[in-house]
């Protein structure tokens, strides 16, 4: 986070509404260029399998589906830059996100079509 403070960023932007990669069949039978598509940041590779390979499989191995409001409360304590939150879908939880800290949220529903592949819940942990 000082790294991002330092690089001149003005807020931390979190989309919390897709905890699950959706299912892209055919981002996935495109083969992925094992030779450019890498990220030093976090070691994220590309790699094809029998299936293919594509930019969502990829980018699936940047999503976390286990955030908790209490990774919020820490991410608070190690930068002073505004965090927004993109997808929070419920009033309860614009609530919870004020009482954590966060400076503002982005309703959004785009993380809405996943909501038949996955438990609905009121709130997330």
């Amino acid at each position: 986070m000082h790294q991002v403070e330092a690089a001149g960023a003005k807020a931390i932007f979190l989309t919390v509404d897709a905890p699950l990669p959706g299912k892209r069949e055919a981002d996935e039978r495109v083969k992925a260029d094992t030779n450019t598509t890498y990220s030093p940041v976090s070691g994220a590779a590309a790699k094809n399998d029998k299936k293919g390979g594509g930019l969502g499989r990829t980018m699936g191995a940047y999503i976390d589906a286990g955030l908790k409001w209490e990774d919020l409360k820490w991410l608070r304590t190690v930068t002073k830059l505004p965090i927004v939150l993109k997808g929070v879908q419920t009033v309860e939880d614009v609530r919870i996100a004020m009482g954590v800290g966060v400076a503002g949220v982005v309703l959004s529903n785009h993380g809405g079509r996943y909501i038949s592949r996955m438990k609905c819940r009121k709130t997330w942990s």
